[in-house]
């Protein structure tokens, strides 16, 4: 179950990950269908790498900058700007090579939904042409087997005839085998057909289930990236004012920063 609170990335590379275990377990599709099933396991797991990539660089980045900070905090309010400034621009370096790290990433994260979506569709034209088919075939079948009770009712007229019937009943049990076999066939047609309309749906099911999870982490990863560049803003703000020797506000503009970093941790774990 998902936390409003903590661990929120972690939990949902989790979901994506048991999602597409689900999804890969669906059999009985129609080749196309498998094609998209395929498609979109490979999208899904590209992601998550993705995912896991983005949260590695960003722990690794937001841990130690806590640490840095605070430090730094502790260096301004003792005097030490000179030290309190090496220690900013160095977060800001870091800061700087993470948002490059993670944009790529990020950008083709929020790309890949349409992806899925266009595989959803695909799906969905695949589930109506498989349901106009199984709907011809039902016409058939039922074509067939009034065919083959017009024959049964022929058979029982023949064999009223007796000897003078013989040749118009052969015929006619020869009629009725022929139109059930086919009846029998398209039955059997149209019942291959509901199992594999069901599959559809299923994998339908389990695509719609990505596509709303799959959105919780566009917006997960879009506020990661948001925050890095907030963070940067206001660590040139803190570099301004040591430049500047306004000591009081690098204090408050840190103080911040830090927060950021904290918040920046939490989003990413």
């Amino acid at each position: 179950m998902e936390s409003n609170t903590s661990n929120l990335l972690s939990q949902l590379i989790s979901n994506l990950g048991n999602l597409i275990k689900q999804l890969v377990a669906i059999i009985h599709l129609p080749p196309a269908c498998v094609t998209i099933q395929k498609s979109a396991e490979n999208l899904i797991q590209s992601d998550i790498e993705k995912l896991k990539s983005i949260q590695s660089q960003t722990l690794g980045f937001a841990k130690p900058a806590v640490d840095e900070l605070n430090t730094a905090l502790t260096k301004l309010k003792s005097g030490d700007n000179a030290g309190a400034l090496t220690i900013v621009n160095k977060v800001d370096s870091d800061a700087k090579t993470l948002d490059n790290g993670i944009s790529n990433s990020v950008n083709q994260i929020m790309a890949t939904k349409s992806q899925i979506l266009n595989l959803s569709s695909q799906l969905s034209s695949n589930e109506n042409a498989l349901k106009n088919k199984m709907v011809g075939l039902k016409s058939q079948a039922d074509d067939a087997k009034k065919q083959a009770d017009y024959y049964t009712k022929r058979k029982y007229y023949f064999l009223a005839l007796g000897p003078f019937g013989l040749v118009g009943l052969g015929i006619a049990i020869g009629m009725i085998a022929s139109w059930t076999k086919k009846a029998n066939n398209f039955n059997a047609q149209v019942s291959q057909l509901e199992v594999q309309i069901n599959t559809i749906k299923q994998l339908v099911g389990n695509i719609d289930t990505l596509i709303n999870t799959f959105t919780k982490g566009i917006t997960q990863v879009s506020n990661i990236k948001n925050a890095v560049g907030f963070l940067q803003s206001n660590l040139q703000n803190v570099i301004n004012d040591l430049n500047s020797a306004n000591g009081q506000n690098a204090i408050l503009m840190t103080t911040t920063a830090l927060h950021e970093c904290q918040s920046l941790e939490s989003d990413a774990s």
